[in-house]
């Protein structure tokens, strides 16, 4: 999940980055040929880097809430692997029902695995 962020954020910044070189290459090659760049020229690219700009600050508030929600589901699976232990730990000292303990350390051994 964090690679794929990663790599829609890297494909949207080069495409970013792509579009301000271009308006930079066709401002310069404009002041070399000494014709100047027409202003809707120049307006397209404006708009069109505009628009870049407001998908990526899209495509980083999703990310950004993905992020908080993969955040939460970790904390309460850390709090469910807590009780779990805890309740090992205190069947344990209870000398309770040997199965159960062991089926509960099973349990948890394989909520941790995940």
């Amino acid at each position: 999940s964090t690679l794929l962020y990663t790599n829609n954020l890297s494909s949207d910044m080069a495409t970013l980055r792509f579009t301000v070189l271009a308006l930079v290459i066709s401002l310069a090659a404009a002041g070399k040929k000494g014709s100047a760049v027409s202003v809707d020229e120049m307006r397209e690219l404006l708009v069109s880097s505009m628009q870049t700009t407001i998908s990526l600050t899209a495509l980083v508030e999703q990310q950004t809430q993905k992020i908080s929600d993969i955040t939460k589901f970790v904390d309460a699976a850390k709090e469910e692997i807590e009780g779990m232990r805890n309740k090992v730990n205190a069947l344990a000292s209870d000398d309770g029902d040997q199965k159960l303990i062991e089926e509960l350390g099973g349990k948890l051994a394989a909520s941790e695995e995940r």
